[in-house]
């Protein structure tokens, strides 16, 4: 969790501004891990729940972690279509299954920020 919260920028250096948004599971996973004054440390500013409503921070990167449901799947690109933030670093908690992988490319193929999104999955 460290790992992914301590995003590195274009001279290897740490990006000291970031948005953490995860689902109420991720949520119970992190929650006994990391206190807010660990997230700020890490430097995420801002911390939210998946389904909430949300700002662009348009000058921030955002790191997601959430279960590989569809329902996550389409909130997280709706929030990649709606360019709510400068980079997404998209982290699921279990592996997620060829067919949701599938969609998500489908419903991100035609962006222009495509490239300033980043599925990561560590299984």
């Amino acid at each position: 969790v460290h790992g992914k919260l301590l995003l590195g920028g274009s001279d290897g250096e740490r990006v000291e501004w970031k948005v953490l948004v995860y689902d109420r599971f991720a949520r119970d996973l992190l929650c006994p891990l990391l206190k807010v004054g660990q997230l700020r440390r890490l430097g995420v500013t801002l911390h939210m729940l998946l389904e909430q409503e949300k700002q662009a921070v348009r000058d921030a990167p955002a790191v997601y972690f959430v279960q590989p449901t569809e329902e996550n799947v389409r909130a997280v690109c709706r929030d990649c279509q709606a360019d709510l933030y400068q980079t997404f670093y998209i982290n699921f908690v279990s592996p997620i299954p060829r067919p949701l992988l599938e969609l998500m490319a489908q419903e991100l193929a035609g962006l222009h920020a495509v490239t300033h999104i980043k599925v990561f999955d560590q299984y």
